[in-house]
C-alpha cells in the first residue's frame, strides 16, 4: 500500500469516528435523562380522549378512553 491509499484510509476513518462520536452526543443530550411519556391524550374524540401509548420499542398505538 502507498503512502496516498493509507492516508485516505487514516482520513476516512477519523471521520467515522468523529461522526459517530457526534451522533452518540447528540443522542445523550436529546434524552436530557427525563422518562419517555408511556400515555398521552392527543386528541379528543365525541366523548373520549384519543389516548397514545408508546410500547418499548418505541411503536404508537392509539386506543380511545371514555368515561362513564
Amino acid at each position: 500500500m502507498n503512502e496516498r491509499t493509507e492516508m485516505i484510509i487514516r482520513s476516512v476513518a477519523t471521520s467515522i469516528a468523529i461522526l459517530g462520536f457526534m451522533i452518540l452526543t447528540y443522542a445523550v443530550v436529546e434524552n436530557n435523562g427525563e422518562p419517555v411519556e408511556k400515555f398521552k391524550v392527543i386528541d379528543r374524540y365525541k366523548n373520549c380522549d384519543v389516548v397514545r401509548y408508546t410500547d418499548p420499542s418505541n411503536q404508537w398505538h392509539y386506543l380511545l378512553h371514555c368515561g362513564l
